[in-house]
């Protein structure tokens, strides 16, 4: 493998995982807290690369890499959903999670 350095800016969303429990599942599965429909905008255009990790007691299980065009479907209802509620004063849009 051949490594190769440029000046290039790779955009990227860290969501790593951590349990000191053995038998619980690593499902991948993150959060994206403060999350607005601005700011969903703009990761669409910039395309993040978004990487999942899982520890068990603080080792490294797994890493994952893919890219963030792979969850605007599914980021693009919780937002909107998220946008609604706060529209309706049922939450606080600067203080949400969106989970994957």
């Amino acid at each position: 493998m051949q490594l190769v350095y440029t000046q290039e800016t790779v955009y990227c969303e860290v969501k790593p995982q951590n349990t000191d429990n053995i038998k619980k599942k690593l499902n991948g599965g993150g959060s994206f807290n403060d999350y607005t429909p601005e700011r969903f905008e703009e990761d669409i255009k910039k395309n993040p690369k978004v990487l999942t990790c899982g520890f068990v007691h603080g080792k490294l299980l797994y890493i994952f890499e893919f890219d963030f065009k792979c969850l605007e479907d599914r980021l693009k209802i919780l937002v909107e959903e998220r946008f609604l509620k706060a529209c309706e004063g049922k939450v606080n849009i600067y203080a949400q999670q969106v989970f994957l």
